[in-house]
C-alpha cells in the first residue's frame, strides 16, 4: 500500500548529525563512526526506541566522499570504510524489512558528471545541494527528472527559517543556564523557549501555504525495487 511520505523519518545510521530541510522529511544522522570502528548496538536500539512514533523508516547510506585536488588526502581510503557502513546499514534495513535508500552508490556513479559538488569533498556547496536533488529523490523513490527550479527559493527559505526557530527551541542557548545545574542563575528565562512554539507553528502554515501555490505538496512514496538493492 502506497504511504504519504508524510511522517516519514529518514535516519543514515552512524553518519554525522545533519537535518535536510524538506518540509515532510526528517532526515537524522547519528553521530557515531567517529567513535566506534562499526555500527554499534546503539543505533539498533535507536530504531527501536524510535518505532512508537509509527512513521515510516527509511534508512540511507552516507555520501562518498569527493576527490579534490591537494592538499586534500585522496577520497579512496575514506570511501572504502564508508562502504563498509553502507553495507551494514543496508542489512540493518534488510533485517528489519525498512526501505534503503542508497546514495552512496547513487553518487559514486556521478563523479564525472558532477564535479566540484562539495567544498572540502564532504560538506556540499549551495549549488552542490541544488545539482544533486535529483540523485536525493531518486534513492528515495520519487520522481527526479525535474531540475531544481528558482521557483521553489520561496518554499526553501521558508523551510530554512522554520528549521533555525525549531533549532532554538530545540536547543536553546545558555541551555545550561536555563535547565541544568546553573539554572539558579537564569532559569527564570526558560519560560521564554516556549515562546518559540507558536513561531514555529506560523512557519509550518506558511509552509503548508507555500506547498498549495506551487501544487508541490508531498507525493507519495512508492520506491523502487532496484533502489532497495
Amino acid at each position: 500500500m502506497e504511504e504519504e511520505i508524510m511522517g516519514m523519518m529518514v535516519g543514515g545510521l552512524a553518519i554525522i548529525t545533519l537535518f535536510i530541510g524538506l518540509p515532510w522529511v526528517i532526515l537524522h544522522y547519528v553521530t557515531k563512526w567517529r567513535q566506534a570502528k562499526t555500527l554499534t548496538d546503539s543505533d539498533e536500539k535507536l530504531l527501536d526506541e524510535l518505532a512508537p512514533a509509527k512513521a515510516r523508516f527509511i534508512l540511507m547510506s552516507p555520501a562518498p566522499v569527493e576527490h579534490k585536488p591537494p592538499p586534500l588526502p585522496d577520497p579512496e581510503p575514506q570511501n572504502k570504510r564508508l562502504a563498509v557502513y553502507r553495507n551494514k546499514i543496508k542489512e540493518i534495513a534488510d533485517a528489519r524489512k525498512l526501505y534503503f535508500a542508497d546514495l552512496f552508490t547513487e553518487l559514486s556513479y556521478r563523479t564525472g558528471d558532477m564535479p566540484d559538488r562539495t567544498d572540502n569533498g564532504q560538506h556540499l556547496t549551495e549549488d552542490g545541494y541544488r545539482r544533486t536533488a535529483p540523485q536525493f529523490l531518486h534513492v528515495l523513490g520519487l520522481p527526479s527528472n525535474e531540475p531544481y527550479s528558482e521557483a521553489l527559493e520561496p518554499l526553501r527559505r521558508a523551510v530554512r527559517k522554520k528549521n533555525e526557530l525549531y533549532f532554538h527551541r530545540w536547543r536553546p542557548q545558555n541551555e545550561t543556564y536555563l535547565f541544568g545545574f546553573r539554572k539558579h542563575e537564569q532559569g527564570k528565562n526558560a519560560r521564554e523557549i516556549a515562546e518559540f512554539d507558536p513561531l514555529v507553528a506560523a512557519a509550518e502554515a506558511e509552509i503548508e501555504k507555500l506547498l498549495k501555490q506551487k501544487d508541490i505538496s508531498p507525493q507519495r512514496h512508492k520506491g523502487h525495487k532496484e533502489d532497495r538493492n
